[in-house]
């Protein structure tokens, strides 16, 4: 019709989820897309100082983890040679992207955005890790060798 729900677009930005399955691709928005999203991607992250995921492009990488939500708030918060991590990146995190040592998330595949951007980057970067969002905290040093899908806290 050409309009635009300018509320649902705001709920949206804030909090996204989509899941695949073999009924489909269903979406969620708003405080929904958190619980949904925490359901699915529920995992023991106790005592965890290694975790693995897709090499999305090769590298090595070592640097303060800056974990982040949405690309405003990675914009304000990665400086150069800080591993963003996040659920997910959006074409609004390449100004952050572009500072970022290496990337890590915890949703995705080798054609998700992360994935391609960081190749034509050539960042380091992998992707489906999971929880590295809830395992991973800001300021905690990790080391990343994508020859092998490890991030490895130090």
């Amino acid at each position: 019709t050409g309009k635009y729900d300018k509320k649902e677009i705001g709920v949206r930005k804030e909090s996204t989820f989509a899941l695949a399955s073999e009924k489909g691709i269903i979406t969620i928005s708003g405080p929904e897309a958190e619980k949904r999203r925490e359901e699915e991607l529920k995992e023991d992250i106790e005592d965890v100082s290694e975790i693995k995921g897709m090499a999305a492009s090769l590298g090595i990488a070592k640097g303060p983890v800056r974990v982040v939500s949405g690309g405003e708030e990675a914009i304000r918060k990665i400086a150069k040679g800080d591993v963003m991590v996040t659920g997910m990146t959006m074409p609004d995190y390449v100004p952050a992207m572009r500072k970022a040592a290496a990337i890590v998330t915890d949703e995705g595949g080798i054609t998700c955005h992360a994935a391609i951007v960081s190749r034509e980057m050539n960042l380091p970067c992998i992707v489906g890790v999971k929880a590295g969002t809830k395992i991973l905290k800001n300021n905690d040093m990790i080391e990343m060798n994508l020859r092998h899908g490890l991030v490895r806290i130090i």
